[in-house]
C-alpha cells in the first residue's frame, strides 16, 4: 500500500508501551523482498531504532528452507543504551516466527546470543602465493573473457549447481544480477570473469575492486567457482597473471576449503584461515523446531544414505523425527541448528556434553552419526556464506 506522499504504508503499525510504536514496511526494491522494522517514539517520524528482515531461501544441505536474514541493525546515536535495539529485535523476530521457521544474521560477539542466536558458521579464506601457480595454464579449449549482463544468469546457475548441497549458502535467482551491478560513490562493483568451453560457462571469478581513491596491496577474489580441477587451475592461472601485472605476490580467495577451488589451492600449497566465535559471526535461531525437522526429512534421509527397513515400512530416519522435533533427542535448539547446518558433528556434540544422556536407546544403530556428520564430509560440504550473499 502506498501513502499519499508516495511512501509505502506500514504492513504492521503497533502501539507499544512507554510511548513507543513498532512498524513493519515491505520493500520490494532490493535484491530480496524485505521488511523494514522500526521503533518510533511518539511525536517523531524518524525511527529511533531500525533493522531489515530479508526473505531468503537457505540451504541446510541439499534442501533449502524459507528463512529471514537480519541486517542493517542500528539505533540513532542520541538514543543508544536505552534498550531500544533489544526491544526492536525481540519484536521483529517474534513477527518472523509467523512466516518462517528460522532466522539468520552476521553479528558481533556477546550480543545476539541473548535473543537465542547461536554461531553456526566459521569464517574462512584462502591465501595463495602467486609463485605456486607458475606451472598452471588454461587448456586450449577454454576461453576467458569479461562477463557481460547477459552472462550473469548462467553464472548464477553455475553457482547453484556447485553449491547445491552446501549448508548456509543461499539459493540464488535473477535478483542476484542487481547485486553484481551495484556500485556506490565509494566502492566499485567487482570484475566478473567467465571461463567457457564450447560456449558454456565452466568457471567464473568475481574480483574485488579497491574502493575509489585508495590504492592497496591486496588482490582479492570475492568468489569463484569451477566444475573441474582443470577449470580451477585455469582460473587460478588467470588470477595469478593479473596479480603479477600489479606486481603482487599473493592473492586471497573467499571460497570454502572443500570446494573445487579450495581443493586446487590446497594441492598447490596455501594457507587456509578459519575463525570461529563462541557467540558471534554467522548466527541463526530456530523459531519452529518441528517445522524445520519436518522440512528436512528428505535431507536427513539423503545424509543417511539408502534407508534401511523400519517398522511399518517407514524409512529408518523417520523414527528419529519425533524425538528430534520434541527435543527428547537434542534438547537445545542451538545445538540442533549447529548439527543441521554441519557446524558441529554428532560426536563433537557428545564430547561437549550437548546431547541428552540415554540417547543410545533412541538410536541403537548409530544413525545420528550419519545424519549429523559435520561439514566437510562426504555426506555434507562445509557450511559457507559467500561475501556476495551477505545481508
Amino acid at each position: 500500500m502506498i501513502r499519499g506522499d508516495g511512501a509505502a504504508s506500514p504492513q504492521v503499525d503497533e502501539r507499544l508501551t512507554d510511548g513507543l510504536r513498532y512498524t513493519e514496511t515491505i520493500d520490494e526494491s532490493g535484491r530480496w523482498r524485505s521488511r523494514r522494522c522500526c521503533l518510533h517514539l511518539d511525536g517523531e517520524e524518524e525511527p529511533v531504532s531500525s533493522l531489515v528482515l530479508h526473505s531468503l531461501s537457505v540451504r541446510f544441505g541439499a534442501t533449502a528452507l524459507p528463512a529471514e536474514g537480519v541486517g542493517g541493525v542500528q539505533t540513532r546515536p542520541d538514543h543508544q543504551r536505552r534498550g531500544y535495539n533489544e526491544r526492536l529485535i525481540t519484536r521483529a523476530v517474534r513477527g518472523a516466527k509467523e512466516r518462517v521457521p528460522a532466522v539468520f544474521l552476521y553479528g558481533i560477539e556477546r550480543y545476539y546470543s541473548r535473543f537465542g542466536f547461536a554461531t553456526c558458521l566459521a569464517e574462512s579464506s584462502i591465501d595463495l602465493w602467486v609463485r605456486r601457480t607458475k606451472g598452471l595454464s588454461a587448456p586450449a579449449d577454454l576461453t576467458v573473457r569479461e562477463a557481460d549482463e547477459e552472462d550473469l544468469p548462467e553464472m548464477i546457475a553455475l553457482y547453484n549447481e556447485l553449491h547445491a548441497a552446501r549448508p548456509w549458502t543461499l539459493v540464488r535467482d535473477k535478483s542476484m544480477i542487481a547485486s553484481l551491478r551495484h556500485r556506490t560513490p565509494w566502492k566499485s562493483r567487482p570484475d566478473v570473469l567467465l571461463f567457457e568451453r564450447s560456449g558454456s560457462a565452466v568457471a567464473y571469478a568475481a574480483i574485488a575492486h579497491y574502493p575509489f581513491g585508495w590504492i592497496g596491496r591486496a588482490f582479492t577474489v570475492l568468489e569463484a567457482g569451477a566444475r573441474t580441477l582443470a577449470d580451477a587451475h585455469a582460473l587460478l592461472a588467470e588470477a595469478s597473471r593479473r596479480c603479477r601485472e600489479l606486481d603482487l605476490e599473493q592473492l586471497t580467495i573467499h571460497e570454502p576449503r572443500d570446494g573445487t577451488i579450495g581443493i586446487a589451492c590446497r594441492a598447490l600449497g596455501c594457507t587456509v584461515t578459519e575463525h570461529t566465535a563462541p557467540d558471534g559471526g554467522g548466527m541463526g535461531v530456530l523459531l519452529d523446531r518441528q517445522a524445520v525437522v519436518d522440512g528436512l526429512r528428505g535431507e536427513l534421509a539423503r545424509r543417511a544414505g539408502t534407508p534401511t527397513a523400519a517398522p511399518h515400512g517407514l524409512p529408518a530416519t523417520d523414527r528419529l523425527l519425533a524425538p528430534l522435533g520434541s527435543g527428547e533427542l537434542v534438547r537445545d535448539d542451538a545445538t540442533l541448528l549447529q548439527l543441521l547446518t554441519g557446524y558441529r558433528s554428532w560426536d563433537e556434540a557428545l564430547l561437549l556434553g550437548e546431547i541428552e544422556r540415554g540417547w543410545e536407546s533412541s538410536d541403537p544403530d548409530g544413525l545420528c552419526r550419519r545424519l549429523f556428520p559435520g561439514g566437510s564430509t562426504s555426506a555434507l560440504p562445509s557450511p559457507y556464506a559467500h561475501r556476495l550473499d551477505r545481508y
